[in-house]
């Protein structure tokens, strides 16, 4: 798989998009290595005006096969839209975790609560959970929407049905899914910033060199942007919340903060509906 991406100004930067494409023929070509022209596409990405400039009406071809230009694609199990809302991938992964949270009520013979949640957690949850960071909502409908999956499996278990939802969830020992969200967020900025990923930190954070008197040493520096998309992105996204992170957080090693933020409460920074 490859993708070919660059920041488009001006009908040269479109001309370079073209020559990249050019050199992926010739070097297909020459390794008598066959390009899937059905499975290649263009996504532009920015904001409405620009997605309907003349900047964004360019085609672009490979060989003499143009490249349809599409609306959203999925990348890696992600469904990329070129305003970058994650509409369609919440709403996709929505359909697919209700359509198994009901074949579970249905299918499963036993009625053990504990069957039914070790089933929701194995087969739903982690549809609703993948690579969270990336197209984590940001909208209390979407919020709302993912919640409610599991607010309503958790109501059809036996016993829990007159039962108040954050009740229900202490009962079965679970959490909110947004909550779970920020603590991924949490855990995959621990990541990046000590790297343990391939990602260079200093493409993503810039850490806050000012003198701290409260909380941690390990304080991020917010860019703000006047562009939604940006402030909303997973590097925006999570620099309040990582540097709310209480002073006493055990930023040693890996497992030390994962063990931390795993005993750390999130509720209280969650937006949506109580």
């Amino acid at each position: 798989d490859l993708k070919l991406y660059s920041t488009v100004n001006s009908d040269q930067d479109n001309a370079h998009i073209q020559l990249c494409l050019n050199n992926l023929g010739r070097w297909g070509l020459k390794c008598q290595l066959s390009i899937s022209i059905s499975k290649c596409q263009t996504l532009h990405v920015g904001s409405k005006t620009a997605l309907s400039g003349p900047l964004a009406k360019t085609k672009f071809h490979i060989g003499d096969c143009e490249l349809p230009e599409v609306s959203a694609v999925r990348d890696l199990g992600v469904t990329v839209d070129g305003i970058m809302k994650f509409e369609q991938h919440i709403t996709d992964i929505i359909r697919r975790a209700t359509i198994k949270a009901k074949l579970i009520l249905k299918c499963f013979v036993s009625r053990d609560r504990k069957t039914l949640l070790k089933a929701f957690i194995t087969f739903v949850r982690p549809t609703l959970e993948y690579n969270s960071p990336v197209w984590s909502p940001r909208l209390h409908k979407h919020i709302d929407s993912i919640e409610k999956v599991q607010r309503h499996f958790t109501k059809c278990l036996p016993g829990m049905y007159n039962i108040s939802y954050d009740e229900r969830l202490r009962l079965l020992k679970l959490e909110k899914l947004e909550a779970r969200r920020l603590r991924t967020d949490m855990l995959t900025t621990y990541k990046i910033i000590f790297g343990h990923t391939i990602i260079n930190n200093a493409d993503i954070f810039r850490l806050n060199n000012t003198i701290v008197t409260r909380g941690h040493h390990y304080k991020l520096f917010y860019i703000r942007s006047q562009c939604e998309a940006r402030r909303h992105c997973f590097a925006s996204r999570v620099v309040s919340l990582w540097n709310k992170l209480p002073a006493e957080t055990d930023f040693s090693t890996l497992t030390n903060f994962k063990r931390f933020i795993t005993n750390f409460n999130f509720d209280s920074y969650c937006v949506g509906k109580r």
